[in-house]
């Protein structure tokens, strides 16, 4: 049975590790096929971090024996019917690192930040 290999999940602080999520957030654009325009999608990745950054946000990348495997993000949510609201954005595992339980290891970790920043509630919204 192979072992799993060492996975880090970390706050992206360092323009490097900015660049990594920048790298990260346009492959899953590319990878959904359709336009984000209509969420501002090209603003958000040039000013990234952006709404993701502390204290009222966050911005994760996923490495997997230090490689650079995928990311996850938390922004404030003011226009929304709930109060203290978050929202999780952008979660993203690149291909070759799935299967690890990636996605579920940034989810977590996200509304941990979450909990951590007192927020009442964490949305998802998805494209479906």
């Amino acid at each position: 049975m192979d072992s799993i290999p060492p996975i880090d999940i970390l706050e992206a602080l360092e323009p490097g590790q900015i660049e990594a999520a920048r790298t990260l957030f346009q492959e899953y654009a590319d990878q959904l096929g359709i336009d984000l325009c209509f969420q501002g999608f090209e603003a958000e990745l040039a000013a990234l971090p952006g709404d993701y950054v502390a204290p009222r946000g966050a911005l994760l990348l996923a490495l997997v024996d230090g490689a650079v495997a995928g990311c996850c993000a938390l922004r404030p949510l003011d226009d929304v019917d709930y109060a203290n609201a978050a929202e999780m954005k952008r979660l993203y595992v690149r291909k070759a690192f799935r299967g690890f339980g990636l996605g579920r290891r940034l989810s977590e970790a996200i509304l941990e930040s979450a909990r951590q920043m007192d927020y009442d509630c964490v949305l998802l919204d998805t494209l479906d």
